[in-house]
């Protein structure tokens, strides 16, 4: 079966620099104390879906091992 296509390297560094700004917003906002309870739902949304991306990702155990 074929892996889909990945995508093109703009499009994987502009979706590394705003995982990184998200997180970095996510980490202020929680040492701040700011919205507690916002920031909390937030990051743990965040969390699943980047955890729900990397397992429904092009990679598979057969090509990165």
């Amino acid at each position: 079966m074929d892996q889909p296509a990945a995508p093109p390297g703009h499009v994987l560094r502009l979706l590394s620099r705003l995982v990184a700004a998200v997180e970095t917003l996510i980490a202020l906002a929680l040492i701040a104390g700011f919205a507690r309870k916002l920031t909390y739902i937030s990051a743990a949304t965040f969390s699943v879906l980047i955890w729900a991306t990397a397992i429904t990702g092009p990679f598979t155990v057969s090509s990165i091992t």
